[in-house]
This record gives C-alpha cells, structure tokens and sequence, in this order.
C-alpha cells in the first residue's frame, strides 16, 4: 500500500496556542511521544557527524463500539481499542525497524472480538522489495510470539488500481496459518468503486475463512497506515459517505453472513479527530438468515495528519 508522506517538522507555536483543553491534550500527548522516540533513537548514534535527523512518527488511537439487535430481543455489543505507530527512528533503523499495532497478525477484517490482547509490537526486516519479515510479540498472559512474511504490491491497470497481499504467519497460542487477498478499485473524481477480498487459513482450525466487500462511496481524503483490513471494512475514506455490501463465509460452511451498511465519516471542529457513524442490517446463518440491525460508531484521534486528498 502506498502510503503518505510524513508532513514537516511540528510546529510547536501552534502547539502552546492551543485553544481547547482538548487541543492541548492531543498536543502535548504529541510531543511527549515525539520526544521519547528522539530520545530512544539517539541512543543508537555512534558517530555524531554521520546522525540522521529524527522525523515525526504518526499514530492514531480509535475507540469503536458496535451494537447489533438480534430478533429474540438480545442486544450484542462489542467495544474495541484501535492502536497503530509508525515508527521513525532513522538511526535505529539502520539496525532494525519498529513497529506497534492492535491489527491481528492474520489482518483479519472482523470488526468483533478485537481487544487489548491485540496489542502487538516487533521488528521488521526488509527481506526484498515488496517483503516484509516480522517477529515480535502480542499482549497477552503469557505474552504471545509471533512472526510472517508479508509480501503486498500495487499496479496500475488503466483506470484501475489493484493491490494484492500474501502473508504466512505463525503464533506460539495459535500457530501457523496463511492469509491473501487483493483490492481492485477505480476513483473518478471523488467516487471509488472497491472489490476487496480476503482469504485466511489457519491449521488450528483446519478451515478456511474468506470475506468479499464490495464498496460505492464518495471519499475527499484517505487514512493509511499499511493495513490491509482498513481497506477491505472502508475505514481508510474519510471526508464522505458510502454504501457496502460484505459476505462471510468459510470452505466448510459457505457462506455464514452477509451485511448491508451505509456509513459516513467526517472530521470534527478539531481537525485531528474524526467520527464515523454507520447502520447495518445483518443476516446470519446460525439464526435462520433473519435480519438482525446494528449501529456502528467510532473515533479516530490522528496525531500528525495521515489524511490525504
């Protein structure tokens, strides 16, 4: 996935004119980060004249919350932490590279059972263009090892843009598994038309689990940070609104569910902080295909502008 570049140096004078107690939280948050990653980094200066400068490392934190009515009258709810570093240590990096994020090691697009335990932090290696080594470990009790191969790529196709993904991973709880899919979509002017699919084996489970999203929105900005689940759910459009049909299902079962959603997500007064809203109505399977409606709604606190036109 290509991703933004970083925008300039902070400007710490609009930082101390912060107007919002709010505003001043996000800001000295901000730099409260920036300066430990500076400061971890040049630790690993071995020669002060050959140092490389340190750039802003953009994070975000999100808080999601979804409900879903079942028709018996139950209510589901399932909340979740959202967490992801880019990590810019130029002079560590000569050594290693860094990496913090609450996305499963198999990128998995289910917006359920996502938590703390999440929480993920490693080292990556750049085996080849377009290769990715990762090892590192998962917050649990007892932590969680893992490692993968990661390989994604993007071509243009004429109008159209593809993006495909392979990834072998292995888990010290779970253990190994394979995971692919591939984004095809087309922007005219403001307008994306997107097919995302997704497909994830794992020996545990001795099955294989897919999902097909297909997505009609109008988008004015994107949010990347290089996963691939924000692709396949439409969590990267920002600044609009949009129509997305997904189905579930598995090599044993066939399909499990299907799901109709409109969703909207816009920035709020603070241009750091943005909301998304969206209504589904989901079908299930286990309960006899029967239309179960539910609500989506989520922040995203962006520290250091990730968003682009």
């Amino acid at each position: 996935m290509v991703l933004p570049s970083p925008a300039p140096a902070y400007n710490l004078v609009a930082a101390d004119q912060a107007s919002s107690s709010l505003d001043r939280w996000h800001d000295r948050l901000f730099l409260g980060v920036q300066d430990f990653i500076t400061r971890a980094d040049e630790r690993y200066i071995d020669d002060p004249t050959t140092a490389l400068p340190v750039p802003v490392s953009p994070f975000r934190i999100g808080l999601q919350a979804e409900s879903l009515r079942r028709a018996d009258g139950t209510i589901d709810t399932s909340p979740r932490i959202d967490v992801d570093v880019l990590l810019k240590m130029p002079n560590l990096q000569r050594r290693l590279q860094l990496f913090v994020t609450s996305d499963s090691v198999d990128e998995s697009p289910d917006r359920l059972g996502n938590s703390l335990y999440d929480l993920r932090a490693g080292l990556r290696y750049n085996l080849l263009s377009n290769f990715d080594f990762d090892i590192g470990l998962r917050a649990d009790l007892p932590p969680v090892a893992f490692t993968s191969v990661r390989w994604q790529k993007q071509w243009a196709l004429g109008d159209w843009h593809m993006q495909p993904f392979v990834k072998a991973y292995a888990e010290t709880k779970r253990g190994v598994g394979m995971a692919s899919g591939v984004n095809l979509e087309r922007w005219i002017d403001h307008w994306v038309l997107r097919s995302a699919s997704y497909a994830n084996w794992r020996r545990d489970a001795a099955d294989t689990q897919w999902t097909q999203a297909f997505i009609v929105a109008r988008a004015s900005e994107v949010i990347r940070f290089g996963r691939y689940s924000d692709v396949l759910g439409g969590k990267d459009l920002a600044r609009g609104f949009g129509l997305e049909g997904k189905l579930d299902g598995s090599r044993a079962k066939q399909l499990e569910t299907y799901e109709v959603s409109l969703f909207a997500k816009q920035p709020t007064a603070r241009r750091w902080l943005y909301w998304q809203a969206a209504v589904f109505v989901r079908w299930d399977r286990e309960r006899s295909w029967q239309a179960d409606p539910g609500i989506r709604l989520s922040l995203d606190a962006l520290f250091w502008d990730r968003a682009t036109r």
